[in-house]
């Protein structure tokens, strides 16, 4: 008669040395699958402004001129645009990087709404967020270089405002701002366009999208505004550093971003870099003015 043998059994011990081992292998392997999918997210926000970059190009190669910056006017001093010409710079350059449908969508009130809804997964940080609406519009989370600071208008910048002032007295009633007395071509950047920021990621902070200043407006329409341009005169900053405000009531100028290794940017001629958040200051103002005269190193 065939006698029956039992199996034997782990033993608690064994266990939960198994578990442990296990939970010491996960520790280990996390931190590799975090980076090697921050590594992958990086390349697609390169690539992204890469095709920022590119269509710059083509814009210009297109009408000897960049886009504006995006500006106020011209019959109105806030929030937007009461023209298309006046309308963001990355609206402008829908065209040119295969979003033609949403340039051409009727200039009605009906037209521009759908504008303003309409998500382009290019003008999104796959490391910052999904590509959808937040609130009632589209975003874009990359801006425009608009020089030094918000005073100058973009005039010692890559993207210069479409109406130079605010609206004057002896305007009324059409209320009428100034036309731009310039705009920005490649013959301007005297410090050379390898030497000159072109769009960069903008900081915002994540538990204040679509809410906070500089991520409140239309990505296509939002005026001559943290949305749309951020300046030279602050080093950019990790979206970790953006004061937590759940109130639009504080834009940041800073360009940033939420990679752990510095903000990606397009340099004017098109090539991408990253610039690491301990940049010097006088460094990264020199990078964002157009004719400063001051050199700048090849790698931040």
């Amino acid at each position: 008669m065939r006698r029956c043998q039992k199996r034997a059994a782990f033993t608690l011990v064994e266990l939960l040395v198994v578990i442990a081992i296990i939970g010491v292998l996960v520790a280990l392997l996390l931190p590799a699958i975090q980076s090697a999918r921050e590594a992958s997210r990086r390349a697609s926000c390169q690539n992204n402004l890469k095709q920022i970059g590119v269509a710059c190009q083509n814009h210009h190669d297109t009408y000897q001129y960049l886009p504006g910056s995006g500006s106020d006017g011209p019959h109105v001093d806030c929030c937007n645009a009461t023209e298309r010409i006046g309308y963001s710079w990355s609206f402008h350059l829908t065209p040119f990087i295969e979003q033609a449908a949403v340039f051409e969508e009727p200039d009605t009130s009906a037209g521009n709404a759908v504008v303003a809804a309409s998500v382009i997964p290019t003008y999104y940080c796959p490391t910052r967020r999904a590509a959808k609406l937040y609130g009632s519009y589209a975003k874009c989370d990359y801006a425009g270089n608009a020089g030094s600071s918000s005073s100058t208008a973009g005039k010692d910048g890559a993207f210069v405002r479409q109406w130079s002032g605010l609206p004057k007295a002896a305007d009324t009633p059409s209320n009428l701002q100034n036309p731009a007395d310039e705009r920005r071509r490649f013959p301007d950047f005297l410090d050379g366009t390898s030497n000159t920021l072109l769009v960069g990621e903008k900081q915002l902070h994540p538990s204040v999208f679509g809410t906070a200043g500089g991520d409140n407006e239309r990505w296509s329409n939002a005026g001559f505004d943290q949305d749309v341009v951020r300046f030279g005169s602050v080093v950019p900053q990790p979206d970790s550093l953006h004061p937590d405000d759940k109130q639009p009531t504080f834009w940041s100028n800073r360009f940033g971003g939420s990679h752990p290794a510095g903000v990606n940017v397009v340099r004017v001629d098109g090539s991408v870099d990253v610039v690491s958040y301990d940049v010097d200051a006088a460094v990264w103002l020199n990078f964002c003015t157009v004719r400063d005269g001051n050199p700048i190193p090849n790698k931040f």
